[in-house]
């Protein structure tokens, strides 16, 4: 169970981290 826990976890994380990026880098060219 905690590893299912900490699967969701870690997936969310990444999903959050490419979504921060992505965002940045839009914003970045945008700006420019």
């Amino acid at each position: 169970m905690e590893y299912l826990v900490v699967k969701l976890f870690w997936y969310l994380a990444a999903a959050f981290a490419i979504g921060l990026v992505v965002g940045w880098i839009s914003c970045g060219r945008v700006e420019d």
